[in-house]
């Protein structure tokens, strides 16, 4: 199963992430830095920033991707990196497909 499949070569769309924490509820991301990390055999394909929701306390942000994200098929992992001032935490892994 895979959790996120995309077309090669397509951008420009808004993909949009919900950060859920233990009990299944959305993560507050006030005052968080988010970033999208896509992985090919855990070698980071690419990085990008996340939107945040207009409010941040319903766990949603929100990724455009550019001409260079979704270039080549295959399969990859990625995640979801919050960053505050004050640490650092990642959600849990997934799979991607681009095709």
């Amino acid at each position: 199963m895979v959790d996120w499949e995309v077309t090669k070569g397509e951008y420009g769309w808004t993909q949009e992430f919900r950060v859920t924490n233990a009990q299944g509820g959305a993560f507050d991301l006030t005052g968080q830095t988010v970033t999208l990390t896509v992985l090919k055999l855990g070698v980071t394909k690419f990085t990008g920033n996340c939107a945040l929701n207009a409010d941040p306390k319903t766990g949603k942000c929100y990724y455009v991707p550019v001409n260079t994200d979704f270039d080549t098929s295959g399969k990859y992992t990625w995640r979801l990196d919050l960053d505050t001032d004050t640490g650092h935490r990642s959600t849990r892994i997934k799979s991607l497909r681009v095709k």
